[in-house]
Order: C-alpha cells, then structure tokens, then sequence
C-alpha cells in the first residue's frame, strides 16, 4: 500500500530508461491524518492489518516491530481519519490490531 509521492524516470549506464514510483506507506508520520477514502485505502489498510496480525509472521527487527504498533495504537486510540472510516466498514479489524499492538509493545528486548 501507498501513496505515490514522485515519479520520475532513471536511466542506467546503457541509456535504457525505466519509470521510478517513489510510494508512502502507513509507516510514516501523519500518515493516518488523510481523510479515508474506500477505493484507495481499503485494500492497503486491510493487507496491513493482516501483515501485522498473522499467526505466521517470519522473523522481524523488534525495533522496528515496536515503532509500527506504537505508530498504529497510537492512531487507533485517538481516532485518525483514515482508521475511523477503515473501521466503520470493517469494525471486528480494531480490536484484532489493537491486541496486536498490545502484544507487541509489551515484549521486552533480549
């Protein structure tokens, strides 16, 4: 899922050109302050939340496990735009994340 924030086109040392996408996703700051729009987010927001809540995830940085569910409780418990109109259509996902987030946030580092 993402935003695209540039395109632009880069060639290599041969001269072939390709098409660069430079995206956003929900792991950056003031992501989750866009408004919601359902053919755009859904589809990203849902493959998030089945990332970051499936019993088979493989081996991760913690560091960067923790600043995720940070990110996402946080903006789940303040109620961001872009999760209150997710949640509205999809309302059993906020607690599924929530006690993701929980689990987490609560494991220490070894």
């Amino acid at each position: 899922m993402g935003w695209v924030v540039r395109k632009h086109t880069k060639r290599d040392a041969r001269g072939r050109s390709r098409r660069i996408v430079v995206q956003a996703g929900l792991n950056v700051d003031g992501a989750f302050d866009t408004s919601y729009n359902s053919d755009i987010h859904h589809q990203g927001i849902l493959s998030e939340i089945r990332l970051h809540t499936s019993a088979r995830r493989f081996a991760r940085n913690r560091k960067y496990d923790q600043k995720v569910a940070t990110l996402w409780k946080e903006a789940i418990l303040r109620d961001a735009p872009l999760l209150r109109g997710f949640f509205a259509e999809e309302p059993n996902y906020r607690p599924r994340m929530l006690r993701c987030c929980e689990k987490i946030l609560g494991r220490r580092f070894q």
